[in-house]
């Protein structure tokens, strides 16, 4: 048997020298003085017998038969139990030779393999230390094996922790993957349709900035139409040296403003000056070159109530209004579906009427050129379509 460390090779033999040895030792020295014990008790318990048997035997003869005690007779019995004692004697003696030598044969047998005394105690108190050692050793190695058990089973739970962790994370990771590739997926069908919606968005975007451009170019040709008609009645203006003719912009076109004196005779509502005629006549041949605009004749008056008591400002502004159109329709070529007569009074002046000159400047007749809403408005249809 052999244990780890080399601490014992030959454990029986180790046993057999210190503790069956000295055992034996110990039961041949119990035989020995048992033996001797008994020799002597044998001895001394022959001689009394012998002693004993002597006296009993002499004193049977001298009761029984008296004729048998003789000296003689006496001696010869002595020497006969004589020679049966040392007979006897020499079988105790051969006896005890046996004894003797079987004694030492077991003594010589077994003092070869044993040692004294103080070697026994010295290696009985070394096998006990070192027994006590390897107890402790023992000791401490299960409890450095319940501690490994332990945290063998610590990190075994805290393995399976982190392989029950690793699951859900794998499966959350999963999850998460599958969540990204949806995601991905609705993106990119979602940047798709904003795509198509883009490219719908830029087709609409792109047919509007057209209609935008139509109506741009409607807005531009109504107001270079416009442009070209304040010149050339300025440029009539000037042909015809008139200082009574004023221009400005207003009313949504263009508005030719002239002074009630270089149109009517004064106080009249109806009569015109050669001059004011002449002058309209240029005005319907320029209009004639721009059928898309509508004409508005508007007169105006200054706060003074005039001399006739039938008729207020309005209706003496409106009069003379009338008046302008009913000329244009009739002496020139202008048509009665391009002309509007309206009157104001005294209520839209250009001036203060706190003084001559502004009150002079308030009694005028305004022709107003505007473009037709109608054919402006199908204009801008037919460029929005």
């Amino acid at each position: 048997m052999k244990i780890r460390g080399g601490a014992f090779v030959r454990l029986p033999y180790f046993f057999w020298c210190t503790y069956f040895i000295p055992m034996k030792i110990l039961k041949l020295r119990t035989i020995l003085a048992s033996v001797t014990k008994s020799k002597n008790l044998y001895v001394c318990r022959r001689q009394a017998g012998l002693t004993t048997s002597l006296l009993s035997c002499k004193s049977l003869a001298l009761d029984s038969h008296p004729q048998l005690f003789d000296p003689d007779l006496h001696r010869e019995k002595a020497d006969e139990a004589v020679v049966n004692k040392k007979e006897k004697s020499k079988r105790m003696g051969s006896r005890r030779g046996a004894y003797k030598l079987l004694l030492c044969v077991v003594v010589l047998g077994c003092l070869p393999g044993c040692v004294s005394k103080k070697k026994l105690l010295a290696s009985q108190s070394l096998a006990q230390a070192r027994q006590d050692s390897l107890s402790q050793q023992l000791v401490m190695q299960q409890v450095n094996n319940d501690s490994l058990r332990l945290a063998l089973a610590y990190q075994q739970g805290a393995n399976e922790a982190l392989l029950l962790t690793q699951d859900k994370l794998q499966d959350r990771l999963d999850d998460l993957q599958l969540e990204i590739d949806q995601l991905s997926s609705s993106a990119s069908s979602t940047v798709q349709d904003l795509r198509n919606q883009l490219r719908e968005k830029d087709r609409t975007i792109a047919a509007r900035q057209a209609r935008l451009d139509a109506v741009q170019a409607v807005l531009d040709r109504r107001r270079e139409r416009l442009v070209q008609l304040e010149k050339a009645l300025r440029s009539l203006s000037d042909s015809l040296a008139s200082e009574a003719c004023s221009f400005r912009q207003g009313g949504g076109g263009l508005i030719m403003a002239i002074q009630e004196d270089a149109l009517f005779r004064k106080g009249s509502t109806s009569r015109l000056e050669a001059a004011g005629t002449e002058l309209l006549n240029a005005v319907a041949e320029l209009s004639l070159r721009y059928p898309e605009m509508q004409v508005t004749v508007v007169g105006h008056t200054d706060n003074r109530p005039v001399d006739r008591q039938s008729l207020d400002n309005w209706q003496y502004s409106a009069l003379r209004a009338v008046s302008v159109v009913k000329y244009l329709t009739e002496a020139t070529d202008l048509g009665a579906n391009r002309l509007l007569a309206a009157g104001k009074g005294q209520f839209e002046p250009l001036e203060s009427n706190e003084t001559s000159e502004g009150r002079a400047r308030n009694r005028r007749v305004e022709l107003v050129f505007a473009p037709d809403n109608a054919l402006f408005m199908r204009n801008l249809v037919r460029a929005l379509e």
